[in-house]
């Protein structure tokens, strides 16, 4: 705020307290208006918008205004109504339509969001990207936090038209078409991007983890590599260096360079305990594990992991008040409830169920049980019907659900109801 505008503040809180009769020009209250809209203190720019419209009431910048305290309230089927009544007086102004598309965005209305966005891109007349107000080139990112990739597409081809020089642009590209599933445009996008800026170590890794989703792993650790190199001192990079090394199945190397870090935090201790527990040394695994545990209590993957060692070894007790230690810190956690209920049938009925989390390497952490167990599990608490069409779902993703299934309950072999089922439902 520069010390005009701070006077001017003054002088209306001052008029405020005391009670006096209070006039500005327009030019005067829309500064004090915007000044607590940009403080977040909607309530007060709205009782300043009141006294604003007294003094001027037949002016559309207030009522513009207005339009956007009502969607920072949340109260947005009032802000589009006003905002409609605002287009005659204010056709040629891109904030009503930038404002409008975001109001439409909070109510699902996709479609006339873009619309507004578009409408709002045809006023601002830009030649270069530098004549974009700053809100119009957020429109991209907009519509990205809302998983809108492929309308955030065509804002990005049109700033591309405009200045192709922009780093961010690409970026945002790559992005998109990763999301979109077009992965060999993002790669071309991100090599772009890394062409104007190879010093971006973000975009780099955003790069690695895009090849980490194709299994490309050699060319993931080349881009963390690069990242690294830029800043030696980057967690995230190492991270996710340590992982793709796992994904490799270079659990020598990937123990290497964690223990190579200075600096270890609990996600340190996890990834060092996987490796040991891929290695099948359990004990070195439960160390790290503990020790991950040690360091940060809320951190529950170390829980399900020591639970799942503690089951194999015929510790179901300890196995299920590990995961109710996970549970205090992740109470809406279904999977880790799941898993508990799991292992305390188990250890009712005497049966270990067996759990398979190596077909999804790709997670940062195991699934807590795959579909064969949850079949099982629905076999074993009476629900024949679930329990069939878990194995029918199944199929879908998985040839050998059956198979895998029958592996957990070989009872089920004997059950007239799952084989009749299975032969109505499943095309040999």
């Amino acid at each position: 705020m520069d010390k005009e505008d701070k006077i001017l503040i003054d002088k209306y809180e001052v008029q405020l307290y005391n009670r006096e009769s209070i006039y500005f020009d327009l030019t005067e209250f829309e500064i004090i208006v915007s000044y607590y809209m940009y403080e977040g203190k909607y309530i007060e720019a709205h009782e300043a918008l009141v006294r604003a419209k007294i003094c001027h009431p037949e002016s559309p910048n207030l009522d513009l205004l207005k339009v956007e305290i009502l969607m920072e309230l949340e109260e947005y089927d009032k802000a589009l109504k006003l905002a409609e009544t605002l287009e005659a007086p204010l056709f040629d102004r891109y904030e009503l339509y930038y404002i409008k598309a975001q109001i439409h965005l909070e109510l699902d209305n996709v479609k006339a969001a873009v619309k507004d966005f578009k409408a709002a891109l045809e006023r601002c007349n830009a030649v270069s990207a530098h004549d974009y107000h700053s809100e119009i080139y957020n429109i991209p990112g907009l519509l990205m936090d809302r998983d809108l990739h492929k309308e955030a597409l065509y804002f990005l081809r049109k700033f591309m038209k405009i200045d192709d020089g922009y780093v961010d642009t690409y970026w945002n590209m790559a992005v998109c078409h990763e999301k979109t599933g077009a992965t060999d445009k993002a790669e071309k996008y991100y090599e772009k991007a890394l062409d104007i800026n190879p010093f971006n170590e973000c975009i780099w890794n955003d790069l690695g983890l895009m090849h980490i989703s194709c299994e490309k792993y050699e060319k993931a650790l080349n881009a963390f590599e690069f990242a690294l190199a830029i800043n030696d001192n980057g967690l995230q990079a190492s991270i996710y260096k340590s992982n793709v090394l796992m994904l490799m199945n270079e659990y020598d190397r990937a123990i290497e360079w964690i223990e190579s870090q200075e600096i270890k935090d609990a996600g340190s201790y996890y990834m060092l305990g996987k490796c040991y527990e891929e290695k099948q040394e359990v004990e070195k695994a439960v160390e790290y594990y503990t020790s991950a545990i040690k360091k940060a209590p809320e951190f529950t993957p170390s829980y399900w992991c020591m639970a799942k060692i503690m089951y194999q070894a015929n510790d179901a007790a300890l196995a299920v008040k590990l995961l109710e230690k996970a549970i205090e810190y992740e109470p809406n956690n279904m999977d880790y409830m799941l898993m508990r209920t799991i292992y305390t049938i188990g250890m009712m009925i005497g049966l270990k169920l067996v759990i398979d989390d190596r077909d999804s390497k790709n997670e940062s952490y195991e699934k807590p049980y795959n579909k064969a167990v949850a079949a099982a599990l629905l076999y074993y608490l009476g629900d024949l019907e679930g329990c069939c069409k878990k194995i029918t779902n199944s199929l879908f993703v998985d040839e050998n659900a059956i198979e895998k299934f029958f592996e957990q309950a070989p009872e089920a072999k004997e059950n007239t109801y799952i084989i009749n089922y299975l032969k109505m439902h499943i095309k040999k």
